[in-house]
């Protein structure tokens, strides 16, 4: 059965691609979840556990990331950290190995790293970590700091 087409953006980053279709959708439409820094899972080897202290700071000042994206977070930096291990394989045997019979095949880790590279990607994606999923997205202005009659006459809440 086909698919229904491309998965609708949140309004979060609809917003913040500056879309013409942000104002379609209402805040109540979509859940909302707290926002926050989710904690490495333990599980996660060094390599992993690098990547995610590296693009965690990033994703956090994008006002985008929740404590529920743990887990493809994990997915992601997992993924970068397989394919990693993939990448030293291929250097250190090379991009063809000598089979059991004298003949010659694809490394098996070429499969495995683009198989972690392919899942890297599309997870990248998700949280706008590649230049072309970046550019679909405008920062969000920073809120002016107001006294309580900036408030008052812009229409906030005291």
């Amino acid at each position: 059965m086909a698919g229904r087409g491309k998965a609708a953006a949140p309004l979060r980053i609809l917003e913040m691609r500056g879309s013409k279709h942000a104002h379609e959708k209402k805040p109540g439409d979509e859940v909302s979840l707290r926002a926050g820094t989710p904690k490495p899972p333990t599980w996660l080897d060094k390599e992993a556990r690098a990547e995610w202290h590296r693009i965690v700071p990033d994703l956090e000042a994008s006002g985008i990331l929740c404590e529920v994206d743990r887990a493809a977070l994990a997915l992601l930096c997992d993924a970068w950290s397989v394919y990693v291990r993939a990448q030293h394989e291929v250097s250190t045997r090379g991009i063809t190995v000598e089979t059991p019979a004298g003949g010659v095949q694809k490394n098996p880790a070429v499969t495995v790293m683009e198989g972690a590279h392919d899942r890297w990607k599309r997870m990248c994606e998700q949280f706008g970590l590649t230049p072309q999923s970046r550019s679909r997205i405008r920062a969000p202005k920073p809120a002016e700091p107001q006294d309580g009659k900036g408030r008052f006459f812009k229409g906030g809440s005291a």
